[in-house]
């Protein structure tokens, strides 16, 4: 299996095991990383559809910028900014590995880089998005103040696959945020689905949800 299948792969089992896009659906994807995830996004939505790949790390985002340009996804909107609850700077790990780089509101020995923090309400206003068809968020435990930052969009959003961190709980409180999410979604009328059988414990730590209200 050659590098981009098992992109594409990964997407349908981690993000679309509850609703596959479709041509035209918007979709807002929160910790998008250098963009693999963005490039099934944006050709499942096809050209009357709409990406924003949100981003918070500026080195990781130029390389998310780049590898938009290079693919032509020009459906898709990066958007360089942490989703957090409310306005403010937070400051972002700078690993080796990308993918593990979480925010702290203070700074530390590994979260060093000053970025923009803004509520997806306000993120979305921004890029003048009314609804979202799928939110895909994964951002290292920055999901239990994400969530609290779109009092308003979370009613004009069908779908969402949230992953959770519990698994990495051990390294800091901070992880443990399914049940928080769990009890935010069930709150605003969603029903949950959690792969409580899988082996792995980062997909048992998905959230996927449906809106019930606007099926």
């Amino acid at each position: 299996m050659d590098h981009i299948e098992s992109v594409f792969e990964a997407a349908n089992d981690y993000w679309f095991y509850l609703y596959k896009p479709s041509d035209g659906d918007i979709i807002v994807d929160v910790g998008a990383g250098v963009g693999f995830d963005t490039l099934v996004f944006s050709r499942s939505v096809g050209v009357s559809g709409k990406v924003v790949s949100i981003e918070a790390h500026p080195k990781t985002f130029r390389r998310l910028e780049k590898f938009c340009e290079l693919n032509h996804l020009t459906n898709t909107i990066c958007i360089k900014v942490a989703a957090i609850d409310k306005e403010g700077d937070v400051y972002i790990e700078d690993l080796a590995k990308h993918e593990l780089n979480s925010t702290e509101f203070q700074p530390t020995a590994t979260a060093v880089i000053k970025i923009q923090g803004l509520p997806l309400d306000e993120i979305c206003k921004r890029a003048q998005i009314e609804y979202i068809d799928l939110l895909k968020m994964n951002i290292e435990g920055g999901e239990r103040l994400a969530i609290k930052g779109m009092k308003e969009m979370i009613n004009r959003t069908r779908y969402a696959c949230i992953a959770c961190h519990d698994f990495r709980s051990n390294k800091s409180e901070k992880f443990s945020s399914r049940e928080i999410v769990v009890d935010f979604l069930r709150s605003n009328h969603f029903d949950v689905l959690i792969r409580t059988n899988d082996a792995r414990p980062y997909v048992r730590d998905h959230v996927h949800a449906v809106n019930t209200l606007i099926q």
